[in-house]
């Protein structure tokens, strides 16, 4: 992550959270928008699937139909039936992964503008996550495009794919925020902000 991140000190660390729990005890703070909260939540999992959506958009019109072994014109359904199942299989892993993404970004939205911009864990975690994000959303881009380009085939993966990422997206936050020592801190902001 850099330089900086190696210098933080235990010191630092608990004036950061010491800052972030005072903030969210405010009683002055303006309530989060459920809305934006959402937003925050849907982004990555929304994009992922529209790059497989916008797949099997691309495989469904330059289908060419093809012949079964008694000579039956079969539709692109009937030839992809398989893969279109595994396929819909992202779009309730997307909305579960938007359901589980949807408290941190309550919480991060309800820290004031001001707070996150100073926090130190902040922003390198936010940091972190855009990197993963990207990375993962290039992953999940290119199994789409490979599955235009090279084997239509790859699109029944889109649900493995995109849970496999997510997982290790939240494997290597988890260690980040072990790293830092601040479970317990973490835990304790999501607390407060359930009770806004």
């Amino acid at each position: 992550m850099g330089d900086d991140v190696e210098t933080i000190t235990r010191n630092q660390i608990n004036q950061d959270m010491n800052m972030l729990i005072g903030s969210l005890q405010d009683e002055e703070r303006p309530i989060v928008s459920p809305l934006a909260a959402m937003r925050l939540s849907i982004t990555w999992p929304l994009l992922c699937i529209a790059a497989y959506s916008a797949s099997v958009l691309w495989l469904a019109l330059n289908y060419v139909p093809e012949s079964d072994a008694f000579g039956n014109s079969l539709t692109f359904f009937s030839h992809m039936g398989t893969e279109l199942g595994f396929f819909a299989f992202s779009f309730i892993f997307g909305i579960a992964i938007s359901t589980g993404l949807y408290v941190p970004s309550l919480v991060y939205l309800s820290i004031p503008a001001s707070v996150r911009n100073q926090s130190i864990i902040l922003l390198n975690l936010k940091r972190l996550v855009k990197r993963l994000a990207v990375a993962s959303l290039i992953i999940n881009m290119a199994v789409a495009v490979a599955a235009c380009t090279y084997n239509e085939i790859l699109i029944g993966a889109a649900p493995f794919v995109l849970i496999l990422s997510f997982i290790v997206m939240q494997v290597v936050i988890s260690a980040e925020v072990t790293r830092y020592g601040i479970g317990g801190m973490m835990k304790k902001l999501t607390t407060l902000a359930k009770k806004i």
